[in-house]
């Protein structure tokens, strides 16, 4: 069975999906999600063929992703960031 993967995207896969990432990154160990990948991309690689189970974006993402996407900007500023927290929690497989 592969890792349950999420995709950290933004607008150029560098500045604020470094962030976000290590944002998420100090969730998951702090939760227990060993298994869980976390990856880095921009948004046009969400244009071809990806691995993804959750992404969270920074910047818009394209209508014709089919796996769910949580809003990332309030890792960025803080406000609302348990509630990005909440949705990715009750997305990822039980620890």
């Amino acid at each position: 069975m592969r890792p349950f993967k999420v995709l950290i995207v933004c607008g150029t896969g560098i500045a604020t999906s470094t962030m976000v990432a290590t944002k998420v990154r100090e969730f998951l160990d702090k939760n227990g999600y060993a298994a869980v990948r976390v990856q880095q991309g921009k948004v046009m690689d969400l244009l071809g063929s990806f691995e993804a189970d959750v992404i969270v974006a920074t910047t818009q993402v394209p209508g014709t992703v089919k796996v769910p996407v949580i809003n990332g900007i309030p890792l960025l500023t803080g406000m609302g960031a348990q509630q990005v927290f909440d949705e990715l929690a009750r997305l990822l497989p039980q620890p």
